[in-house]
């Protein structure tokens, strides 16, 4: 029984030890469901978030404003985003999945490489021939126009490269798109507006030229450089220096630097140049600085053929001589006349005097500028004078007239006038001038002869004796009245028929 009971605890400390075993191996494996309940947990976070970040990359390719696209290494479309839908009217649905071309359908209509399979492996197409690469990288561009996009075709900018992920594995390969057509056209307009505007230089009649920062010609029409006598071709092979004397280089070669310093242009430069026959002609250029990148890197001008011009200036220049020669003249005549000389504008006020005016009515001429004619007439004769003024201008008129003034020092004198009427080279009337001479003394002197004239002619008169003047002639001019009396004729008559009385010889 002892060995019994031995075996017993024996057996009951070994069922202890694999119970403690158990109890531990169970532990061990709740940790490790445990362990691999978080791992499948976060792997199912991982996979969340994979999704997620997939999701946002579909979402930002989606939402790239270029046209884009991809393909897998066997050309099948993977990827095609809202813009290529827009661009295209394909949807995305309708072509992922899709090889054989068919990515290229909606650019021309036929299944047909495109630069996307330029970087693919013996699928190199000459479709392009206008393809550049990026140095050392397999990233392709290119230009080209579809006539299946839009009403009048559209122009693209393409770029393709290969894809790879981290590992440098290969993916596939995207092809991104760019809508230029606005470029384009305005490339094209600009094209035609340079054809235009160079056919339109080619016909002008003055000259048009280019010359680089060193002053050679790179550039003229046909006019100016046939004009110097030079075939188009050889005129590029000159400089500027070549077509003038040392003197215009230097006026030039100034106005040059003046344009590149400032940046603004010069008009109206006037300069000489000398044709290959020595032939002399003067232009008249504007100078304008030649923009390439923001630089001034040359220059243009048109160049106008003023010789006539200058020889018509110098013309002038001596017929302007001669004009002042002969103003300074009249300035000296009218300045020494005897009379006093003014003119007068349309409202009557006095415009010129000369000197003879202190001697006349007591002004200096500068006291009488600005001043009305009627400052120097009595008050009852200015209104007379206005009128008389306003009709003469108004009709165009000559007159002659005596008019009584007012002189400086309060005495009254009267002065002849002769006016005339100023036109200008239209015909337009735009004043008057007058000539005026003092008569003050001869009217006197004429009013008290005829006061004695007509004393002595009524004692004449009154006489009872026949009295008669007569010229050297015989002719009578005059008789009395009682020698009326005696012939009975009337005195009209008598002059009229140069009626003498009988005078015997022995009373002569």
């Amino acid at each position: 029984s002892r060995r019994i009971i031995k075996e017993l605890k024996k057996s009951n400390k070994t069922l202890n030890r694999l119970s403690q075993e158990l109890i531990a191996a169970n532990q061990q494996l709740i940790a490790t469901e445990e362990e691999l309940r978080l791992q499948l947990d976060e792997s199912e976070k991982n996979k969340d978030a994979l999704a997620n970040t997939h999701k946002q990359l579909e979402t930002f390719f989606d939402f790239l404003p270029d046209p884009t696209y991809v393909v897998n290494p066997e050309g099948q479309v993977v990827m095609w985003n809202r813009a290529i839908e827009k661009l295209t009217g394909i949807r995305a649905r309708d072509i992922i999945g899709k090889g054989n071309y068919e990515y290229a359908i909606p650019f021309f209509g036929c299944r047909k490489a495109m630069l996307i399979d330029q970087a693919r492996p013996g699928d190199q197409t000459n479709e392009y021939i206008n393809v550049k690469q990026k140095e050392g990288q397999k990233t392709f561009f290119t230009e080209f126009y579809s006539a299946q996009l839009g009403e009048k075709g559209t122009y693209l900018a393409s770029k393709s490269s290969p894809l790879y992920n981290q590992h440098g594995e290969l993916l596939g390969y995207i092809e991104t798109l760019r809508d230029i057509s606005a470029r384009k056209e305005a490339e094209i307009a600009l094209f035609e507006s340079e054809k235009r505007y160079r056919t339109i230089i080619e016909k002008i009649e003055d000259g048009y030229y280019e010359v680089d920062l060193s002053g050679n010609y790179i550039f003229s029409n046909k006019f100016l450089s046939e004009k110097l006598g030079y075939q188009a071709e050889e005129f590029l092979k000159l400089n500027f220096r070549d077509v003038m004397d040392e003197k215009n280089q230097k006026r030039v070669r100034a106005t040059f630097n003046r344009v590149y310093l400032t940046g603004k242009p010069v008009r109206d430069f006037e300069c000489l140049v000398k044709g290959r026959n020595g032939r002399e002609m003067y232009v008249e250029s504007t100078i304008l600085p030649i923009y390439t990148e923001g630089e001034i890197t040359g220059f243009r001008g048109l160049a106008r053929d003023i010789s006539d011009r200058k020889k018509a200036e110098k013309a002038l220049q001596r017929s302007e001589q001669n004009l002042t020669q002969q103003v300074n003249y009249l300035n000296t005549l009218i300045h020494n006349l005897n009379e006093m000389f003014f003119t007068y504008d349309l409202e009557g006020k006095i415009a010129f005097v000369n000197k003879r005016s202190y001697d006349v009515v007591g002004y200096y001429p500068e006291e009488m500028l600005g001043k009305h004619i009627t400052d120097f007439v009595p008050a009852e004769f200015r209104n007379k004078v206005r009128a008389g003024i306003a009709e003469r201008l108004g009709q165009g008129i000559d007159a002659s007239y005596n008019l009584p003034v007012i002189h400086k020092d309060g005495s009254g004198r009267i002065i002849k006038l002769n006016t005339s009427p100023i036109r200008d080279t239209q015909g337009h009337i735009i004043g008057g001038m007058v000539l005026a001479e003092d008569v003050t003394e001869r009217i006197r002197a004429e009013r008290a002869l005829a006061i004695s004239e007509a004393q002595y002619r009524a004692i004449v008169e009154d006489q009872t004796e026949l009295i008669y003047r007569s010229l050297a002639d015989n002719t009578l001019t005059f008789v009395n009245a009682a020698y009326c009396r005696y012939f009975g004729m009337s005195r009209e008559d008598i002059l009229e028929k140069d009626i003498h009385p009988e005078v015997y010889w022995e009373d002569r």
